[in-house]
């Protein structure tokens, strides 16, 4: 073997080696592509489902149902009902839910009129509870 490539060939598996692991994505963000597939193909039977576990207080549903009601999937969109199907949970502490919750305040879209500071106090919230999204966007609206 050549010099040149035999150094080629240390430097790269030199580099591999250095690479650390991918971390995981944290949790927050995996239930978001989580409910994200769910949303994307939602059956009459999801709704269904979803329909009764918000009955039961169930805030992962309750989110969902929000969610369901705000993009008009299955069913026309109806923003008053999105409303307060995240409020619910945003209440309980559900830091997707308030994340949500900031979204609302911070389009102004449907019932809300836009409100910085409400959709900074919910996104807080959600920070505080090491959602990785509600981190990343208080840190934006402190620096923009």
């Amino acid at each position: 073997m050549k010099p040149r490539h035999l150094l080629t060939l240390i430097a790269s598996v030199t580099f591999a080696v250095s690479l650390p692991a991918q971390k995981p994505l944290p949790a927050s963000t995996q239930e978001l592509l989580a409910t994200s597939d769910l949303l994307n193909t939602p059956t009459q039977k999801d709704i269904a489902d979803i329909s009764s576990k918000t009955k039961c207080g169930d805030e992962k549903a309750q989110y969902w149902l929000a969610l369901i009601n705000s993009q008009g999937r299955l069913f026309p969109k109806n923003q008053d009902a999105a409303w307060e199907w995240m409020l619910r949970p945003a209440q309980q502490g559900c830091a997707a839910a308030q994340e949500g919750m900031s979204g609302i305040y911070l389009s102004g879209e449907g019932i809300r009129p836009r409100d910085n500071s409400e959709a900074q106090r919910w996104s807080g919230l959600a920070a505080t509870q090491s959602s990785a999204e509600a981190q990343f966007s208080s840190g934006g609206r402190l620096v923009g």
